[in-house]
């Protein structure tokens, strides 16, 4: 099973992480994003995610992305894994300060 992260745009992808899905992973996002956002087998996710707001969830996802560096300590991937969550965070981060209403997009 895969465990992707996009931004998007209107109806463009403009930056995207993939994985394999690992439960800590998962669970990281699960703590950010709500299950509105995502997609594939979960029932409560919808066709047209709303503008997610990365800037008034920072706090919650640095505190979220902290706890999970801790804990995947002296795991080379996990620790790749969550700074390449944070530079795709801080996309969408960027997109809101330029005006734009980037949405995120789970599965």
């Amino acid at each position: 099973m895969v465990l992707r992260l996009g931004i998007m745009v209107g109806d463009v992808e403009v930056d995207r992480i993939e994985t394999k899905y690992v439960d800590s992973q998962g669970a990281l996002l699960e703590k950010i994003f709500p299950k509105s956002h995502w997609t594939g087998e979960n029932p409560e996710a919808i066709d047209n995610p709303p503008e997610f707001d990365f800037l008034g969830n920072a706090d919650r996802a640095g505190l979220a992305i902290q706890d999970y560096l801790r804990q995947a300590e002296g795991n080379p991937e996990d620790e790749f894994w969550g700074e390449l969550f944070m530079k795709t965070y801080h996309v969408g981060k960027a997109l809101q300060r330029l005006g734009l209403r980037p949405r995120v997009s789970l599965g």
